[in-house]
Parts: C-alpha cells; sequence; structure tokens
C-alpha cells in the first residue's frame, strides 16, 4: 500500500511540474462544446468605443467560427469567449507555473505565457480552476503600454461549464485621463464616469448547446473580420 501511494504521488508530481498537462485537461473540458447558441447583453465602456447597450444573439461553432447578430455595432473577441490556451503554445517562447498568491485558494493555478507578436514580447497570465477546468482570469500585458483583463463567471448547462459573465478590462497608456462616458446619460447626453476604469462587459443567457448548427449561420466576412 505504501509503495502504490508512492507511485500515485509520484505520478502527481510529474504531471503538477508539466504545464502542457494543465492545458490538455482544460482543453478537452472546453471542447465538450461542439456548438452553441446563446443570448447576449453587451455592454461597452471602453475609452473610443463607448456605445449603448446592446442585445443580441451568439452563434459558435468548433473549431473557430464566431457570429454576433444584432442591432448596430456589436464585438466580441474570439478569444475572451472561447479561449484557446493550446493555440498560445505555437508563439510562446517561456512556458511556466507561477507561485499562488495567499489570496488565491489551492484548488487554482497560474500559468504564465511569454509570445513574441510582431517583435513585440506579450505576457499573458492564466488562472486555471483545477476542479471545473474552467479560465477564471486571463491577463495580457506589452510592457508598460497596454494591459487587459478578463474575468470570467459560468453557470452549469447541462454539466457543461460556460460563461455567464465575461468582463474585459482595459489599462492602456494612451487611455490615461479621459473620462469613459456613459452614454446613456439623462436625454442622450454622456455623464463622465470619473476614476472609472474602461472595461467591456458581456452577460450570456438561453443557451443552446451541441444542437448541431449549419456552416450557413456563419458567413465568410465574419471569418475574414476577425483574422484581420
Amino acid at each position: 500500500m505504501k509503495r502504490l501511494l508512492s507511485l500515485l504521488l509520484l505520478s502527481a508530481g510529474l504531471y503538477a511540474a508539466d504545464p502542457a498537462y494543465y492545458l490538455d485537461r482544460f482543453s478537452e473540458q472546453s471542447e465538450k462544446v461542439r456548438d452553441l447558441k446563446v443570448q447576449i447583453h453587451l455592454k461597452s465602456r471602453l475609452p473610443g468605443l463607448t456605445i449603448p447597450d446592446r442585445q443580441g444573439t451568439l452563434y459558435f461553432k468548433r473549431p473557430d467560427k464566431l457570429h454576433l447578430e444584432g442591432e448596430g455595432f456589436m464585438m466580441l473577441p474570439r478569444e475572451a469567449f472561447m479561449p484557446d490556451l493550446r493555440s498560445m503554445v505555437d508563439s510562446t517562447v517561456e512556458m511556466k507555473q507561477l507561485a499562488l498568491p495567499d489570496s488565491v485558494t489551492d484548488a487554482q493555478l497560474i500559468l504564465e505565457f511569454r509570445r513574441i507578436i510582431d517583435n513585440q514580447v506579450f505576457t499573458t497570465v492564466a488562472m486555471l480552476d483545477t476542479l471545473q477546468w474552467t479560465l477564471r482570469r486571463l491577463q495580457i500585458s506589452e510592457g508598460r503600454q497596454f494591459e487587459s483583463r478578463v474575468e470570467f463567471t459560468y453557470t452549469d448547462i447541462d454539466g457543461l461549464q460556460l460563461p455567464a459573465v465575461i468582463t474585459v478590462y482595459i489599462d492602456n497608456a494612451r487611455f490615461q485621463n479621459r473620462n469613459v462616458r456613459n452614454p446613456r446619460g439623462p436625454r442622450g447626453r454622456g455623464r463622465a464616469n470619473e476614476g472609472q476604469q474602461g472595461y467591456m462587459e458581456i452577460r450570456f443567457s438561453g443557451y443552446a448547446v451541441n444542437g448541431g448548427l449549419e456552416d450557413a449561420l456563419f458567413p465568410e466576412k465574419d471569418s475574414e473580420a476577425e483574422e484581420d
């Protein structure tokens, strides 16, 4: 029995030392979603992209099809909704596991990726929940010029953990000392939200999962726009 226990502990230690193991577990969970349709409510308070609140329908199909339907301008970064951590490895020059801060529970882990994109070094830090194998936080930075943080909360849909709320925070040196205005101010006039960090919030409801969506729901122009 002692020998068996030692082998089990050794195996667990080997897995814990290899960040790729965690990426595989996360991908196995997320890939259970083959396609989905969901209602979204989008609120943007980003400098330069402050728009009235929008509602629409989002369609997703693996591996990378994403389509939004709704009135007026809407946007949702693909990586913010269904992030593919495995794809980061292709351009990663360094990947490692970070120590957990005291404020973080043992059921979570933190991975850091350093990538080079267009000769710029980007650092991505991903916080994973190791009980649900979901992404809790994604933080991306380019030196001191740009930093974004994406926070996720989830809901259980037929045993699958799917986003309930995604909030994207942006901190860009170009945005400093710029007020983010509320487009829903009195009589249509904006009101300055002084001290409020720019953010985008997406709420999800009415999920329909793995119903077999047709490719015709995803116009080619959507894919081309996301690639640009």
